[in-house]
């Protein structure tokens, strides 16, 4: 017997730049009999200082944390079967983005600066479904030309994908509305899609729903624009999760922002008094350019 060749055609790419912090590590086979594989992973030229030949059956790991932004990390699979561990594995690296996280709003999104199917830098996907589709930039169809982000449909698998924000710092005591415009392709194929928020960019962390839209048959754009809250200041994420049956068609999405609402205080103007008696004065004032729901008066610091 022989022991199996090198594992092939590493994801992340050989020295990729920009990789997301939340990228998993997936390879192939490089042919022979194959019974697990040993994954090594680290900041070391080594490849061992985060994992140590941890075993795989199947070709992707998915590490438990986070990466580090801006870091140089190595990795190395070893596919071994009973006679042994393969030889002559390469050590493969590649560069996390640098932290693309929000600080400053309004924050507009509308997919135009890249070329599709690439997404904007800091943005995610997650194929929960493990299909061959996922979230993508795409040109044509779009709200701001030229291009949209969308995600198709699998003839044979439910749609089961998330579309993920940057990371950003939202601060307690403050409301933030989310805008962006979603469609179908077409009238005959409802699309459901749900937008949610949560603390990490994965589905298990999406457990605050923003909008649910579990039918989308509209072929033109329409215009979504919820408002929320955060409980703690921190970093948080949105998720769009695109979730239509098997054999719909294409799910849209495009021109996405989002922007703290700051509340600017308008109070009466022109107050005036005018004393009818020793006992009455009549108060007077021009009302704010808001809608208001009645007014308080205070005298003395008492209403």
């Amino acid at each position: 017997g022989e022991v199996p060749l090198a594992a092939q055609n590493p994801i992340p790419a050989i020295n990729a730049v920009n990789v997301a912090v939340g990228t998993n590590l997936s390879w192939v086979s490089g042919g022979g009999t194959v019974d697990g594989y040993k994954v090594f992973f680290g900041t070391d030229v080594d490849a061992t200082n985060l994992v140590n030949g941890t075993i795989q059956t199947g070709t992707m790991y998915d590490h438990p944390t986070s990466l580090l932004y801006n870091t140089l990390y190595y990795w190395k699979i070893v596919p071994f079967n009973t006679y042994g561990d393969a030889i002559n594995c390469p050590v493969w690296q590649f560069t996390t983005l640098a932290d693309p996280t929000i600080t400053t709003y309004p924050y507009v999104q509308n997919f135009d600066a890249v070329t599709a199917p690439t997404l904007p830098l800091g943005w995610a996907t997650l194929n929960v479904n493990a299909d061959t589709y996922t979230w993508e930039t795409y040109a044509g169809n779009a709200h701001s030309e030229p291009n949209s982000a969308r995600i198709r449909y699998n003839a044979t698998v439910a749609m089961d994908d998330w579309l993920f924000t940057p990371p950003m710092q939202l601060t307690l005591n403050t409301f933030y509305q989310a805008m962006f415009y979603f469609r179908s392709n077409s009238a005959t194929y409802p699309e459901a899609l749900t937008v949610c928020w949560g603390t990490e960019p994965t589905a298990a962390a999406m457990t605050n729903v923003l909008l649910d839209l579990p039918a989308i048959t509209n072929t033109v754009y329409a215009l979504a624009d919820p408002l929320f809250q955060v409980p703690t200041t921190g970093v948080y994420y949105i998720g769009f999760h695109g979730h239509s049956p098997a054999d719909m068609f294409y799910l849209y999405m495009d021109s996405f922002s989002i922007n703290s609402i700051v509340e600017t205080l308008n109070p009466p103007t022109n107050l005036a008094v005018e004393v009818v008696n020793n006992t009455t004065a009549r108060l007077t004032w021009s009302a704010p350019t808001r809608e208001l729901l009645s007014y308080k008066v205070y005298r003395d610091g008492a209403v």
